[in-house]
């Protein structure tokens, strides 16, 4: 499994945050699930 380091704005990491837990709630592994689901979509979109 790769990993990658990013940095991002703090106002869009806040509002990253905010959303996954909204929707998936506060569980260990939501934030790489999201960011996952994230890119995947990405490049499909490209």
């Amino acid at each position: 499994m790769g990993k990658l380091l990013v940095a991002l704005d703090d106002e869009l990491e806040k509002r990253f945050r905010e959303a996954v837990f909204r929707r998936y709630g506060m569980k260990k592994g939501n934030l790489t699930n999201a960011i996952s689901e994230a890119i995947d979509l990405w490049l499909k979109s490209k």
